[in-house]
This record gives structure tokens, C-alpha cells and sequence, in this order.
């Protein structure tokens, strides 16, 4: 396991970001650019979209197509600027291939385009401060704590495991080196338990504000504790949700809610997948239903009895 460090931070850089990793790529708009090995590998990771990067081919001793020929399945890439990580994700693939790079990114300046690609997968958004001085040149040595990518950089085994227990420090990977889940990041069930018996029940209303007002004071001053997180997430077409909530008028299929309507002027409502989407993995706008925040909260979180109230409620519209 190694990292490469991508620096994108000019210009050019954040605007191919948002086109090709925060908005991603429909994978179907791919399999006239790879061959069927490498489309269907995309294709097997069950996904409708997927991110994608591309290097430049750069004169010089130690170029950026050095660093993708390196490059492996497997290993992780930190996006930064401006000394801070900003996005962190898997290598899934690579390939070379000038005009799918042109179809994204088009060319700069001179003509070049960012041919050697490589697509991620399990990536998300993290805000982590670079500190140079952490990492080691082959004799030894610190980073000078000012020293900064000027392109991109594969580490080596040594200084690729001093920055991935920097990153599990901050919460961002598994020591199994597994990217972590936010939603199973739970208390054990004995701290748990530990917790509920320690909560107080209070006797009035005013018990309660008292004791609120007491740990107000107390808190006063000290900061919440930060953990910076990374997650699997799944990519859902928003034109579903959409057409979705338009069907239905953005009133809620079990309450019969109306919309309330936004700051913008526009009514707000949300979609729900009547099947888990993290376990069947199908994002099909047949299989979901417009819903009220009150009524979303409830079908995830609430009983039976509670469901079965906010339908009596809709029967009643």
C-alpha cells in the first residue's frame, strides 16, 4: 500500500475536480473509451458513477507519468492544496487514454491533455493539515516544514506508512487500512449501556433546565471534540429524487403532508428508497416515494407504531 500525493489546487485543477470527482462520471458514457476488461471492472463495482484523474505527460527528470506507471490497485491518492488534504480515495484503475482525457478535460495551453488516468473509488471530502516535517528523505532526515508537491508524487513504503497512521489519527482510515464507515461507527454495546444508566431521570421540567444550565456552564469555553471521517457512500442520480417529488407533488406519500417552501421559493420534500440502497444497491426511481423530514425520520428510526400513525394521518387527508 502507497500514496500518491495529487496536487489540485490551481484554477484549471478545482474546475476538472468538480467535473470529474465531485460531480463523477456515468460509467455507461465510458465503455466506448475502455476496453471491455477494463469497462467491466468499473461495472463491478456497482456503481452508476465513478471519479476519475488524469496526469499530464511532464518533461524532466521525475514526471507525473512516472508516478501513474508506479502506480497500483489498491493504493491511495491525497488530493492538497494549499497545505491541506482535501480529498482522499482508492486506485481502482488506470489507463492511458488521450481521447477520453479530452472528452473531460480538454487540453492546456500546449496542447497536452491529462492522458494518463486513473479512476477512484470510496473516496470523500476530508480537511487535514499537510505538515511536511512528518515525512523522511531517504537518509533519514525531516522535510523542511515550508517544503510543498510540485507535482505529483508517489511515496515510498516508508513515508507511505508515516502518513497513513497520520491519517488513522485523525479518524480517516482503519488501522486494517479499510476506509471507514461512518454509520458503523457505534459505541461498544457495554458503553452503551454504561451511558444510559448514567443519564438521569428528571422529575420536572424545571430538574431539567436546571441541570441544563448547569452543564452550559461548565462547557463553557472548551470546544467540541473534532474527528475528521471518511465513508462509503452511493451515488444516486438526483434527477430520480426529482421526478419523484414532482410525481407526487412534493406532498408526502404516507402522511399527506404539504411542502413547506424554502428560502429560495422552491417547496422541499424527500425521497426515500423503499429498499436499502447500501444493501441492494439499485438506484430506480420505482422504488421510491416522495416524504415529509417528520415521516423520513420515521420509517429509519421510529416502530411500527409510530409508521402506522403518520399513515393514519395520511388517510385522514
Amino acid at each position: 500500500m502507497r500514496i500518491l500525493i495529487q496536487p489540485a489546487g490551481v484554477r484549471a485543477s478545482r474546475r476538472n475536480y468538480e467535473k470529474t470527482i465531485q460531480e463523477g462520471i456515468w460509467i455507461e458514457e465510458l465503455e466506448k473509451y475502455l476496453t471491455p476488461e477494463q469497462y467491466n471492472i468499473l461495472k463491478d463495482l456497482k456503481k452508476s458513477k465513478i471519479q476519475m484523474w488524469g496526469m499530464v505527460l511532464e518533461k524532466g527528470v521525475r514526471g507525473d507519468r512516472k508516478e501513474w506507471i508506479d502506480l497500483r490497485k489498491g493504493d491511495y491518492v491525497l488530493f492538497y492544496a494549499q497545505k491541506t488534504f482535501y480529498y482522499v480515495a482508492r486506485i481502482c484503475l488506470k489507463v492511458h487514454n488521450s481521447d477520453l482525457a479530452r472528452m473531460y478535460w480538454n487540453e492546456d495551453s500546449t496542447g497536452r491533455t491529462w492522458e494518463y488516468i486513473y479512476f477512484i473509488n470510496e473516496g470523500k471530502e476530508i480537511d487535514i493539515p499537510y505538515k511536511s516535517e512528518i515525512l523522511k528523505t531517504k537518509d533519514g532526515r525531516n522535510y523542511h516544514p515550508n517544503y510543498f508537491f510540485r507535482g505529483a508524487q508517489l511515496l515510498d513504503e516508508n513515508n507511505s506508512d508515516i502518513l497513513f497512521h497520520y491519517l488513522e489519527s485523525y479518524g480517516v482510515l482503519e488501522s486494517s487500512g479499510e476506509i471507514i464507515n461512518e454509520d458503523s461507527i457505534r459505541p461498544k454495546e457495554a458503553d452503551e449501556e454504561n451511558f444510559d444508566r448514567s443519564i438521569p431521570y428528571f422529575n420536572s421540567v424545571e430538574e431539567a433546565e436546571n441541570k441544563i444550565n448547569e452543564l452550559s456552564q461548565e462547557l463553557l469555553g472548551k470546544p467540541v471534540e473534532e474527528r475528521v471521517m471518511i465513508a462509503k457512500v452511493y451515488v444516486r442520480n438526483p434527477k430520480f429524487s426529482k421526478w419523484v417529488k414532482e410525481r407526487a407533488k412534493y406532498t408526502c406519500e404516507i402522511c399527506g403532508a404539504k411542502p413547506f417552501q424554502k428560502k429560495d421559493g422552491f417547496f422541499y420534500a424527500e425521497a426515500h428508497h423503499k429498499f436499502e440502497l447500501a444493501k441492494n444497491r439499485i438506484d430506480d426511481p420505482h422504488f421510491m416515494i416522495c416524504v415529509c423530514p417528520t415521516c423520513h425520520r420515521v420509517i429509519h428510526y421510529g416502530n411500527d407504531e409510530a409508521l402506522a400513525h403518520r399513515k393514519e394521518l395520511g388517510e385522514h387527508h
